[in-house]
């Protein structure tokens, strides 16, 4: 079977996205849409949530792990990001 991106929504969880081939009970691999160009996830309510953070891994800040945080609790370490479907404009050929 294909890898699903997989996201742990149980309560507190704050964990990696992971990409999982199997079903799991603690995991969720479905939900996933795109609002706009943004990565969303949408519950079997209809609550459209993005809890993407990314959480460095070392010492030195150069690599990070994305996370999903089901309760958008405060870290020391990790911020928020957004993702996207679209890559950013090329900024360098505006300036020219």
């Amino acid at each position: 079977t294909t890898p699903k991106l997989a996201i742990d929504n149980s309560s507190g969880a704050f964990e990696a996205v992971k990409f999982s081939s199997v079903d799991n009970a603690t995991l969720t691999t479905t939900g996933f849409d795109l609002w706009g160009t943004l990565l969303v996830w949408v519950s079997d309510s209809g609550e459209i949530t993005a809890k993407w953070y990314a959480d460095p891994v070392d010492d030195q800040n150069s690599t990070w792990a994305l996370k999903w945080n089901t309760d958008n609790s405060l870290s020391d370490s990790a911020v928020p990001v957004v993702l996207k479907s679209l890559a950013p404009p090329d900024t360098r050929k505006a300036r020219r």
